[in-house]
């Protein structure tokens, strides 16, 4: 599940960027803060997948740990990926030549069904869902399956997390290819039954019988 940084967290992981690495007394002295606030913060960056801990020998007495940022902790101090996403995406949009803009947004298309299809080693249509779910969640995203009340209902997959949403807010077609990209890696059809741009807590995909 993504997990929101604040100014304190965004504080800590430069001060250890900045330091190379760093013990908890040196976050201390850098923050002036108790080392109680520190490894509680720390414990939480490390649950979380920013920080990392490590052993480091001394001459005398103890090894030391070491606060080291990981790739993810990395990547949270200035990315602007989704920045650069939504331009991206904007002048896609706008390529005048109809053939040309379709042709780019089919290797979009064709990407993304690539990252995950390797994870879809089913036949089946169901267990393909539950491993697209599984992926998803790999990926940070909150997402579940769900079935009807009633008999014969069918399949959901529910996302309270958008993983476009700077693209959708811009541009809801990217809710399309989403949608489209699904339907590839099931191999059925699929119908975005409710979707957050629309007002709702969350998007649904409604997977049909395949064809």
């Amino acid at each position: 599940m993504p997990m929101h940084i604040d100014e304190q967290d965004s504080h800590l992981l430069q001060s250890i960027q900045r330091l190379g690495g760093a013990s908890v007394q040196q976050l201390c002295d850098e923050l002036q803060v108790t080392a109680t606030a520190v490894r509680q913060r720390l414990n939480r960056m490390q649950g979380q997948g920013y920080v990392q801990r490590e052993s480091v020998p001394q001459d005398r007495g103890r090894p030391v740990h070491c606060y080291r940022l990981t790739s993810k902790g990395l990547r949270s101090l200035g990315d602007e990926s989704g920045d650069l996403a939504v331009l991206l995406w904007r002048e896609m949009s706008s390529i005048e030549d109809d053939v040309l803009r379709t042709r780019v947004a089919a290797r979009v298309r064709e990407a993304l069904v690539a990252r995950l299809r390797q994870q879809l080693p089913a036949v089946e249509v169901n267990e393909r869902i539950d491993q697209l779910c599984a992926a998803l969640e790999q990926r940070g995203l909150v997402v579940e399956r769900r079935t009807g009340d009633s008999e014969g209902d069918l399949p959901i997959i529910r996302e309270y997390s958008c993983p476009y949403h700077d693209l959708a807010t811009v541009d809801p077609m990217i809710c399309e290819l989403e949608k489209s990209v699904y339907e590839e890696l099931l191999g059925a059809p699929v119908e975005l039954s409710a979707c957050r741009l629309d007002g709702h807590t969350c998007c649904d995909f409604q997977i049909g019988v395949p064809s």
